[in-house]
């Protein structure tokens, strides 16, 4: 990759960005081109009995090797919310033939960890705290 290339957008790098292009030998960068896929409108068979994972859910360029990784991510949350979901299946089905709406429905878990209170944020805010070196909070509950 030829370092000029990178001058455009290098003023707003964070300096060891720019410190390890200066150190970086000449022509032993390789620029994979990425290139914006929109995801599948669904990950799921019709009948939820195929899901896809990995490369296959995700846009990832193939030379990025992160399908493998993404795919073991993707079986561990799928087995843990299977997990889940068969606790709470015959609860969940008694309020929806009751006709309880979902978000009503004390037996249907949320998408949030316990104990957590929404809170409005911006990107933006992220971004000014992390250049003043704080922490990035992630708000009230249980994180773990």
């Amino acid at each position: 990759m030829d370092k000029s290339l990178t001058s455009s957008t290098a003023p707003e790098w964070a300096p060891i960005l720019k410190k390890l292009i200066a150190l970086t030998p000449l022509d032993t960068i390789v620029n994979f081109e990425l290139f914006w896929r929109n995801p599948q409108p669904k990950w799921n068979s019709p009948d939820a009995r195929v899901v896809q994972i990995g490369d296959c859910a995700h846009s990832f360029l193939p030379s990025s090797e992160n399908g493998a990784t993404q795919a073991i991510e993707d079986a561990v949350s799928l087995a843990s919310c299977l997990e889940l979901g068969v606790k709470l299946h015959e609860k969940c089905l008694k309020g929806i033939r009751a006709g309880v709406p979902l978000d009503q429905d004390p037996n249907i878990p949320p998408n949030y960890p316990p104990g957590y209170k929404w809170e409005p944020w911006h990107i933006n805010n992220i971004m000014r705290d992390l250049e003043a070196g704080k922490a990035v909070e992630l708000g009230s509950g249980n994180w773990n």
